[in-house]
């Protein structure tokens, strides 16, 4: 653990705190669900950037027209 004055206790709080936020931001959109299934199983923001950036990938890509 890490020494943070900011928090009350003087530590910084564990990843699994961040998880109850997935509601309200992983919500109202196709695969929404299946994307915060995978999230809750995360331990480290590096695995939550690694696995938006794969469900990105999967979206279709937008059509401009001109």
């Amino acid at each position: 653990p890490w020494l943070n004055p900011s928090t009350s206790s003087g530590w910084i709080k564990h990843f699994d705190v961040m998880k109850k936020h997935y509601q309200a931001y992983v919500s109202g959109w196709s695969g929404a669900k299946e994307l915060r299934a995978k999230l809750m199983y995360t331990e480290t923001a590096a695995e939550v950037i690694n696995l938006v950036q794969e469900y990105l990938t999967t979206l279709p890509k937008p059509i401009l027209l001109l």
